[in-house]
């Protein structure tokens, strides 16, 4: 049967984050289905064998990977490099498949579920870690009979997490040879998003792109499951399941921080595979927003951010921050 490789990233586009990110590393990209030097804020990798329809997954299995790339302060903030190589420090997740066995002249069904989180453990709260270390507090407090102090609690308590969440149903008609996909992506709308499947030939498909909104100190507090990017496709397969060259999008939307239907600005739903990713990669990933500042440059007040899409017809600097309406979505299908 058939595997695939399902690939999510948050990553901030810029050499650095902006005043909203306390002027953090940045991962100075685009966009990219590029599975190897996309450095990424959290990543994962989730392998599905289409033989295996009903499968739950943590970091203790080689088949689901979630690791961050490294993160450093700047200067004013102690030039704090952490490369994410201690358990304490990686980022976490859990993935599961659930469906229908395949059918070699029928339709598979697979709901895919994936969720991470990370935090940036270059912030200046991990001094503190390293003086408890260093002083050896933490092999006295094991000497008076109690557990081993965590590492990091005070980044635990004080540092939010970076939020991802995945849907996808595949649909696998082995008789047509053709896959139905739906991808949801949701979460606290900061950073940069992209999602994207391999086939095991090595045929790529970029399934969702999504432009932050807002700062890192205003978005990531609370996990917010913003619906950010939805695409609905249907792509030819040969007998192996593998991609072929051909596909028809019925929807593809990056909610935030504007509702910009990719069809809409690609003038068509028939797309070869290789257009059909390079219109997610042509994308701008720091597009400017008001008064021509990048969307995390203002200044990091918790709680001061925009939490919904914005519509691109409305001008009224009052109706940016309104609550949305269905209005605001007017091609979705609510």
């Amino acid at each position: 049967m058939s595997i695939y490789y399902i690939f999510e990233r948050a990553f901030h586009p810029d050499e650095g984050f902006g005043l909203g990110g306390f002027g953090f590393k940045g991962d100075n990209r685009k966009f990219s289905f590029m599975d190897d030097g996309a450095s990424s804020r959290v990543w994962s990798m989730l392998e599905v064998d289409t033989s295996q329809w009903q499968k739950e997954f943590d970091q203790t299995s080689d088949e689901f990977i979630v690791e961050s790339d490294p993160s450093k302060a700047p200067t004013y903030l102690g030039n704090r490099y952490e490369g994410y190589d201690s358990v304490d420090t990686r980022p976490t997740g859990v993935a599961r498949v659930s469906g229908g066995p395949p059918v070699a002249d029928g339709i598979q069904s697979l709901t895919i579920q994936i969720a991470t989180r990370g935090k940036n453990h270059a912030f200046p709260t991990e001094y503190i870690a390293d003086l408890r270390g260093g002083t050896g507090v933490d092999r006295l407090y094991d000497w008076l009979g109690g557990e081993s102090i965590p590492m990091n609690p005070e980044s635990r308590l004080l540092i939010p997490d970076l939020d991802v969440q995945v849907g996808i149903t595949l649909l696998i008609d082995r008789h047509r040879k053709k896959m139905s996909i739906t991808s949801n992506l949701t979460g606290d709308g900061f950073p940069n998003s992209e999602v994207f499947i391999h086939d095991n030939a090595g045929g790529k498909l970029m399934l969702n792109t999504h432009h932050r909104i807002g700062s890192a100190a205003g978005q990531l507090i609370g996990n917010h499951r913003h619906l950010l990017a939805a695409t609905q496709l249907t792509i030819d397969i040969d007998d192996a399941g593998n991609f072929g060259d051909s596909l028809t999008a019925v929807r593809c939307v990056d909610f935030m921080p504007w509702d910009t239907d990719l069809l809409e600005i690609a003038g068509t739903t028939s797309f070869s595979l290789a257009n059909w990713n390079g219109l997610h990669i042509a994308r701008d990933p720091t597009e400017e927003g008001i008064f021509g500042l990048d969307t995390d440059d203002a200044l990091p007040i918790p709680g001061a951010d925009h939490r919904w899409p914005r519509d691109r017809r409305d001008a009224g600097l009052r109706n940016l921050f309104d609550e949305p309406a269905l209005s605001d979505l007017p091609h979705w299908n609510h």
